[in-house]
């Protein structure tokens, strides 16, 4: 028996040092964890699963962290939920604790999130990520949903509906019917979310008093955000709406509500839409590349006040809508920069219209007031007043280089009963480029002139000197384009427009480097890919004045090529030979972890091999 021990005894201490040299060898090896597919089936396998979960009262949080009070509030975190259709994963109702919801995985279910009726400041819902199903709020106020995202679902990704004074921020939001749809909700804070490729992006109905600001509603189905049935007083601030099948801003039987800095790009019918809508202001939106940037059918009194309205077919289509104040925008390469059908009683005033076809055309349309405006460089008329436009006024206008004069024509027409192309109390008439000093300015359509026309000494802004640099730009570089631009009466602003292969023109702001020295950037670009570019620029006049330099109709134009890379130089140089003293080091060399562990196992054997000779 005593043998036996001594034996077993020799062989564990053997399998001892083999384990001890296996211990150290592993910790001297670094363990390498990739950020591949693996990390995110680990934080997906990192969720707690969890059935779907359902509070009726203050009493069923006690399963969760918290006490509910606004400092300590339940906490349901970092669930893994997968429901039917017909089972909500997270359902709270009837509550007046505090709790948050975060950093849970929901999916399978229409909603994934649903609150009722739950207590006021009392709900967090964050950081979630949400498949198929979205996030119901009916009859809860005040309370926050942020940074969530929400995909793939047949419903909405967000209802709200008898809410008010809730913080929708910065969710994303794909593949939805509505994406984010108010019923009946008020007072709202819709901020910085993101609505791609669902039917609605952002929808109220009989919903007032909410804030809709940065937004992004890009390549939904229909619409990017739409107002509807009441719903009034709404703010609409800094919205970005691209890439729709219809409009970009649909508004209907809404009033009172105010638009400001929009940015409505490339939607396939209208920018802007309002229908039987009434009292709205528009205020330095964009509308670019659409058929039509506004339309306005059956409207009242509603203003569009410093908005640009580039590249569109129509910039401002005006159907039987009467008081429209059109006033200090700027419509630039639209076909028809301003069309009003059987609209009255509405002023234009201090626009600048530089297009194409016509500048302003009117069908059917009495008592407007058209003064101060700067219409330029249309290839028919730059006014056109068909039948039935009758008791208009229309006077301080300049009328500059609208060339259907060059075959015979005047650059305006009218028809229509009692029209006035003259102030009668002032005498004051329009400036016409073409006027050649004659008594009175004849009208096409043989019934008015312009009793008192002037040539206005139209001085626009001188834009010379445009260049790019570099002057063959590769797929790597960064082009800077400059120009110099004087005008007497100053430069109020500057733009770079370019588009890329014949495609939509994009609209950079130049900055003004020093007096007159203006500069834009703009690029990378891939290779091959044609730049086409012109300079706008706009003076202080009373009457302002924009000049265009767009390289006589052809455009300033580059193309992109491949950057190639040189070999590097080498250069031989002789050796440089320097004789030091030699310095001696003495240094203290100490084995390796490996070493030592062979001369443990080597003397450990030796001890069993001398024990295993006596016993022999």
């Amino acid at each position: 028996m005593s043998y036996s021990l001594k034996k077993y005894g020799k062989i564990s201490i053997v399998f001892i040092a083999l384990f001890l040299m296996t211990l150290i060898i592993s910790s001297t090896t670094n363990t390498v964890i990739s950020n591949s597919n693996e990390n995110i089936i680990e934080t997906l396998n990192g969720y707690i699963s969890h059935s779907p979960i359902l509070i009726d009262s203050d009493d069923d949080f006690t399963a969760f962290p918290g006490n509910g009070s606004i400092d300590d509030p339940y906490i349901i975190e970092g669930y893994h939920i997968s429901s039917t259709s017909s089972v909500t994963c997270i359902a709270i109702r009837w509550t007046s604790k505090a709790f948050i919801i975060r950093n849970c995985y929901l999916e399978g279910s229409a909603p994934a999130v649903s609150l009722n009726e739950v207590g006021d400041n009392n709900a967090i819902i964050t950081n979630n990520t949400m498949l198929t199903g979205g996030i119901f709020i009916i009859y809860s106020n005040n309370h926050t949903v942020t940074n969530n995202t929400i995909s793939s679902g047949s419903g909405e990704a967000f209802f709200i509906q008898y809410s008010d004074n809730n913080t929708i921020s910065d969710n994303i939001m794909t593949d939805h019917n509505d994406c984010l749809r108010f019923s009946n909700s008020n007072y709202n804070n819709i901020t910085n979310n993101t609505a791609n490729t669902n039917t609605v992006g952002i929808e109220l109905s009989q919903s007032s008093f909410n804030l809709i600001k940065d937004n992004k509603c890009l390549n939904n189905n229909y619409r990017g955000i739409r107002l509807r049935t009441s719903s009034n007083n709404n703010t609409l601030l800094n919205n970005e709406c691209v890439g729709h099948d219809f409009e970009g801003i649909d508004i209907s039987s809404s009033h009172n509500n105010t638009l400001i800095g929009n940015i409505l790009d490339d939607n396939n019918d209208v920018g802007i839409k309002l229908v039987d809508s009434h009292n709205n202001s528009f205020i330095n939106n964009t509308l670019s590349n659409q058929s039509r940037g506004f339309i306005l059918e059956t409207s009242l009194r509603n203003s569009m006040i410093n908005n640009s309205l580039v590249n569109n077919y129509y910039g401002m289509e005006i159907e039987s809508s009467h008081n429209t104040s059109i006033i200090d925008n700027e419509f630039t390469d639209n076909d028809y920069g301003i069309r009003l059908d059987l609209s009255d009683d509405s002023v234009l005033k201090r626009n600048y219209i530089y297009g194409t076809v016509t500048g302003i055309f009117t069908i059917g349309s009495s008592d407007l007031l058209i003064i101060e405006n700067f219409i330029q460089n249309h290839n028919m008329y730059g006014l056109n007043m068909e039948f039935n436009s009758n008791n208009n006024l229309i006077y301080s206008n300049v009328f500059y280089n609208n060339i259907h004069q060059s075959s015979g024509h005047s650059q305006a027409r009218s028809f229509g009963a009692n029209n006035y192309w003259y102030n009668i109390i002032t005498s004051l008439g329009n400036s016409w480029s073409d006027y050649g000093g004659e008594e009175a300015y004849a009208i096409d359509g043989g019934f008015y002139s312009d009793l008192f026309p002037s040539e206005y000494p139209v001085i626009c802004p001188n834009i010379s000197n445009v260049n790019h640099t570099p002057l063959t730009p590769t797929n790597e570089d960064i082009i800077s384009v400059t120009a110099d631009i004087t005008d007497p009466s100053g430069i109020e602003y500057a733009k770079l427009f370019y588009r890329v292969n014949g495609s939509s023109w994009i609209e950079v702001s130049m900055i003004e480097e020093e007096v007159s020295d203006f500069n834009a950037t703009i690029g990378p670009f891939n290779t091959g890919e044609t730049i086409d570019y012109y300079i706008l620029a706009k003076d202080k006049s009373l009457i302002f004045i924009i000049g265009i330099n767009d390289n006589s109709s052809s455009y300033y134009s580059f193309t992109i090529h491949e950057k190639i890379e040189t070999e590097p130089t080498i250069t031989e140089t002789e050796p440089t030979i320097t004789e030091t003293e030699p310095t001696i080091t003495e240094t203290i060399s100490f084995p390796s972890v490996i070493t030592l562990l062979t001369l443990v196992f080597t003397t450990l054997l030796v001890v069993v091999l001398k024990s295993k000779n006596r016993r022999s």
